[in-house]
């Protein structure tokens, strides 16, 4: 089975059940909650939006020209901007094994049919994919009728030989990723096969930009291990890849998680799409939480104004695989099949723990050891991020939903739980808002389009019970989600509606 044909697996029932209004709608009443770019609350507003597209933005009395429009009265509650998560992998197997056996198909497909809804159902009107393995893929997701708006980066550029290149069969190493990247020296590691004028930076990121790409990302990635010494992408490479992103208007992305990689790319990087859960070693051992000199780093993070996405819920969604407990989290049957719940319970759900463990066995001890490591390194991580934060810089919100073959990073839930990790490491609710809508929209040069209410915007928005500058609740009381002026009820987008 295709994957468009898993992805439109009842898609006619559900758009039956979405109550479409008609082509002009006033939201009135509500205090009106954005911060683009500073915070503001505007009582008692009113949004008017005609199809897709938000035609006009006030306070108080309505224009009498919109007498007969489709009114939702919103009074006592609080609207604000669609959310925006810009790091996830919509194609990704959420601890789904690989292979086209009958039930991977039937798990996968039931998956990518909710996936897209789940996003909404957390409040995500708009997500960027960081790493796209298919065009086909990602223009089936596009073609729903109900989901977010999908932005992207294209393929992601792995240095020749390095993370995640090495993991590929050589047979098709250099096949499989048609924007891999190589560094002076290594043309002897490509087959002769290869045309490596297709693999400079001027090559890839303009071939990136031609498919629609909104951002371009690389990896900078030496291994997780102490010796580890992968290629990474020299600085004559990040460079190059710089100012050909800078060319085309495009942020360059890069992954780096280890204090030594941050270190090496920050300057080049337009964001770090993950926080730092690795340092340098002290003594030749592995440290166990961030020296000085990390937190040198972060000032210099910040000063350089060189985005930082946390990303803090990546390590706790790989600590789930040792500790299945999430299973019985009430949230989860919102935003996963139930019948994908249930195999997440079975014994062979666990093939990629036990691939992680090897020739460790997985008794109870081990086993909480590497749950409690993988807290631990997310509880150090937060002091980087808040340092970021203090010293003025710029914190992004996303997500890396799915991080892994993990089911720990659950779509749209894990934003909430993100949001969760942040709150947690002492930033103010108000900048969680801010890096979820205007300056995730403003990184990534979409504030056109989202990231703020106000005229000639695409119409997404969300509709809360409660102030979410006041509490973190508010992103789990949504009301209504209104994407691209459809006005969607939450419990709608629900697996177990769906």
């Amino acid at each position: 089975m295709s994957l468009k044909s898993m992805l439109c697996v009842g898609i006619a029932a559900i758009a039956c059940t979405q109550a479409l209004l008609a082509d002009t709608t006033i939201i009135k009443g509500a205090t009106l909650v954005q911060t683009a770019p500073d915070l503001s609350k505007i009582a008692s507003s009113y949004i008017i939006i005609e199809d897709d597209r938000i035609l006009e933005v006030g306070q108080g009395q309505l224009p009498q020209t919109y007498r007969d429009a489709t009114i939702i009265d919103a009074t006592g509650k609080y609207v604000i901007p669609g959310l925006i998560d810009s790091h996830v992998h919509l194609a990704s197997r959420p601890g789904i094994p690989w292979g086209n056996s009958p039930e991977n198909l039937e798990f996968l497909g039931a998956y990518y049919e909710q996936s897209v809804k789940s996003y909404l159902y957390y409040g995500y009107t708009s997500v960027i994919d960081l790493n796209v393995g298919s065009r086909e893929q990602l223009a089936a997701f596009k073609e729903l009728p109900i989901g977010p708006n999908i932005y992207d980066c294209d393929a992601a550029a792995p240095v020749a030989d390095g993370y995640p290149l090495r993991f590929y069969p050589e047979a098709i190493r250099y096949t499989a990723n048609r924007n891999f990247i190589y560094n002076e020296g290594q043309e002897g590691l490509i087959p002769a096969n290869i045309d490596l004028t297709e693999h400079t930076p001027k090559a890839v990121v303009a071939r990136a930009k031609a498919n629609g790409a909104v951002c371009f990302k690389t990896f900078h990635e030496a291994g997780w291990r102490p010796g580890s010494n992968w290629p990474v992408p020299s600085r004559k490479t990040l460079s190059a890849l710089k100012n050909e992103t800078d060319k085309t208007g495009m942020p360059l992305l890069v992954h780096a998680n280890r204090e030594a990689n941050q270190k090496a790319t920050y300057e080049y990087a337009d964001i770090l799409v993950h926080g730092m859960w690795h340092w340098n070693y002290i003594d030749g051992k592995v440290a166990t939480e961030p020296s000085e000199s990390a937190f040198n780093l972060a000032g210099k993070i910040a000063d350089a104004g060189t985005g930082y996405m946390p990303t803090f819920q990546v390590l706790p969604g790989e600590g789930v695989l040792y500790d299945h407990s999430v299973l019985d989290e009430p949230e989860l049957k919102h935003v996963y099949p139930a019948e994908l719940i249930e195999w997440y319970k079975t014994p062979a759900a666990r093939w990629y723990r036990d691939q992680i463990l090897g020739d460790e066995a997985p008794t109870e001890k081990n086993l909480q050891t590497r749950y409690a490591n993988n807290i631990y390194k997310t509880e150090q991580s937060y002091r980087i991020a808040k340092h970021i934060y203090d010293e003025g810089g710029l914190l992004l919100f996303g997500t890396d939903t799915p991080s892994d073959q993990t089911f720990g990073n659950p779509p749209g839930l894990n934003g909430y739980w993100e949001m969760q990790h942040w709150q947690a490491a002492g930033i103010p609710l108000t900048a969680i808002l801010k890096a979820a809508t205007w300056d995730n929209a403003k990184a990534f040069n979409l504030e056109d389009n989202v990231g703020s209410i106000s005229k000639g915007k695409i119409a997404d928005m969300l509709i809360l019970e409660e102030d979410p500058t006041l509490s973190l609740d508010a992103y789990n009381a949504i009301d209504m989600i209104i994407s691209r002026g459809r006005v969607l009820t939450r419990n709608s987008l629900s697996a177990q509606a769906n």
